[in-house]
């Protein structure tokens, strides 16, 4: 019935909201200091918004607040990738020059030359 599917779409997006939330609270701890204060209060800010969200019964909120931290989860991703990256460009040799080249074979030259 439409009831028991109403019932059925709240507790997956509950158990979606509960995985969000400890994705969220790990993703932090994993990350430390390398993310901003202002991101992870922010962060913080979004999963106390879904436990609040989440332990109630509309289906509207829920789903907002398990978007609201999905998409500022995302800035975690950028500041990780963002010192990745410059960890790369530290270990990189700077100024040098690189140049793409074609591996050649000299069995496959012989035999070029051996067909012609």
């Amino acid at each position: 019935s439409d009831e028991d599917r109403k019932k059925k779409e709240l507790i997956e997006d509950k158990n979606l909201a509960e995985q969000m939330i400890y994705t969220a609270e790990k993703s932090l701890k994993d990350a430390g200091d390398k993310v901003p204060k202002d991101t992870t209060d922010s962060i913080n800010g979004k999963i106390e918004a879904l436990k609040k969200s989440k332990d109630g019964s509309d289906l509207g909120q829920i789903k907002n607040d398990t978007e609201a931290l999905s998409s500022e989860m995302q800035k975690i991703g950028q500041y990780m990738s963002g010192q990745q990256q410059g960890a790369d460009k530290a270990k990189g040799p700077e100024g040098e020059n690189v140049q793409d080249a074609e591996i050649v074979d000299d069995k496959d030259k012989k035999e070029d030359e051996d067909n012609k």
